[in-house]
């Protein structure tokens, strides 16, 4: 990209020699018609470290049009060449654009946490059981600004997006904004329908002693029927987003948390992780996480962590 942009300088300084050619080509007409002599003369009218353009006129009116003529074949191959440089830069951009938006072949779903109108009713905690769960809560608020924790998860979530996209990953979201209402196992089913690669749930956490800090990921058990197909590929990666995201932000890195009783990892057929920022009921993060000035270092821990998941 910095190429294209150094190579789309180099056109408009082009295209104003250009120009400038033009200007000193009519100037000196004017004054030969008017002072005709008999010898030709060569004058330089532009030069620059890729160029040197030079402009031979004969003296005599008869003589001035030949060389005039050919000057400004001149002229008309470098505006001609200026075109076809700028079309070839533009060109490659694009290629390469389009080629680095699909190299990776990956698909991830990322799952913002919860909503400002929570889904109502229960839901069974996994295929086949009897034990029913909330379909959804309204997650944390910090501590001293009151800041919902369904705001930050959405915000950081549509930043993680764009930055993946860039990175050459196929991303869905579960949802796309605050408003809408989602129970746990039709977030879960928005991973199984699209065979993700890796379904990533972005979460904030929050504890009665504000002394806690740091991040954790949870992950689905072994021992569990439900996850242990997937457990194994869901750990691996969950570490390694939790490695990077902690290597980058000034957050304490609380390691992996197992679960068996997590409705979204019970309905998921594909690996799953559940990244808990921060914690939002602690001063120290609470002023981390919700600072907009953080959220590109907290979206580049993040996304880096997916792509060496897949490295």
């Amino acid at each position: 990209m910095k190429r294209a942009m150094k190579r789309t300088k180099s056109t408009k300084r082009r295209n104003i020699i250009t120009l400038g050619i033009v200007a000193v080509i009519c100037l000196i007409m004017i004054f030969y018609f008017k002072n005709p002599k008999v010898e030709d003369e060569t004058f330089v009218v532009a030069q620059n470290d890729e160029t040197t353009l030079t402009l031979t006129l004969a003296k005599t009116l008869g003589g001035a049009s030949n060389s005039i003529d050919k000057t400004i074949v001149v002229i008309k191959e470098e505006v001609q060449t200026t075109q076809v440089e700028t079309q070839t830069a533009q060109r490659d951009t694009v290629v390469k654009s389009e080629t680095k938006a699909a190299k990776t072949g990956r698909v991830i779903v990322i799952d913002a946490g919860h909503s400002l109108n929570p889904a109502q009713g229960t839901e069974a905690q996994a295929p086949g059981s009897t034990i029913m769960k909330a379909k959804d809560v309204s997650g944390a608020f910090s501590t001293n600004a009151g800041y919902g924790e369904y705001l930050l998860n959405q915000q950081i979530a549509d930043l993680l997006k764009v930055d993946l996209e860039k990175r050459g990953f196929t991303v869905i979201m579960t949802k796309s904004n605050i408003n809408q209402s989602m129970g746990n196992i039709a977030r879960a089913e928005v991973g199984n329908n699209a065979n993700a690669d890796l379904v990533i749930r972005i979460h904030a956490d929050s504890f009665d002693n504000s002394s806690a800090k740091g991040a954790s990921m949870l992950v689905p058990a072994a021992n569990n029927q439900y996850t242990s197909a997937i457990s194994q590929t869901s750990s691996k990666y969950g570490q390694t987003i939790l490695n990077s995201y902690t290597s980058v932000n000034p957050l304490n890195n609380r390691g992996l948390v197992v679960s068996d009783t997590m409705t979204g990892f019970n309905w998921s057929k594909v690996p799953v992780v559940l990244l808990e920022m921060g914690f939002l009921s602690n001063s120290g993060d609470e002023a981390y996480l919700i600072n907009a000035n953080n959220h590109g270092k907290i979206v580049d821990g993040i996304s880096q962590g997916i792509v060496n998941c897949f490295a």
